[in-house]
Formats: structure tokens, sequence, C-alpha cells
């Protein structure tokens, strides 16, 4: 599985809160300013969790993947980021600027 992880862990920040409303409003405000990248994960389908493989070269507003398979092996990632060869940014600094889009063959050996 190919997403955007946010580098910051999971979302909910504020444990003790006034209202929802003040909660989210604050989980969202913290959410923008943190680093995001494109990540791979594994899949393990009996208990439906996660592991992280790797962190693709991304930045600022990123992911979006699609993957296409080219043969039993080998498949085409695509995903947009922020510039990858400037300086980091954080999520809300990338949606205020360009995104391009990359491109990675990846290959699973069975």
């Amino acid at each position: 599985m190919v997403s955007r992880r946010n580098l910051d862990g999971e979302i909910d920040k504020v444990k003790h809160r006034k209202s929802e409303t003040q909660g989210r409003a604050r989980n969202l405000i913290q959410y923008s300013i943190t680093r995001k990248v494109t990540s791979l994960f594994k899949l393990n389908k009996d208990d439906l969790s996660l592991t992280l493989v790797t962190d693709f070269p991304s930045t600022g507003d990123n992911s979006f993947p699609g993957i296409v398979q080219l043969d039993n092996d080998n498949y085409v990632l695509m995903n947009y980021s922020s510039n990858i060869h400037k300086k980091k940014k954080n999520w809300i600094r990338g949606q205020l600027g360009k995104t391009y889009i990359y491109w990675t063959k990846l290959k699973f050996e069975k």
C-alpha cells in the first residue's frame, strides 16, 4: 500500500479538550504545520496491520499515488510532491506552491 504519512504520528494530539470543536480545530492546525511524506507499507492481511517499508523522496504537499503493474514483479508508482530537490517543507507550505509528478519503478520478487 502507498499513502501519505504524517511524520508527526497520530493526528489526534488534543487529549484534554474542552470541546470536540476545539479539539478538531487544534488537530487540523497541528496537521497542517507538520511534514508529510509518501510511503510504502506492507499490509498484513490477517490482522489488517501496516508495516512501514520505506519513505519515497517527497516533501510539502504530496502523495495521491497511482500504481500500474508492468509484469509479475515490476510496477510503476506515480505520485506528486513539492520539489524534492529543494528545502523540506511542511504540508501547508507545500499547499501554497508548485507540485511535480514523480515516478519510480518498483520490483517485488516473490
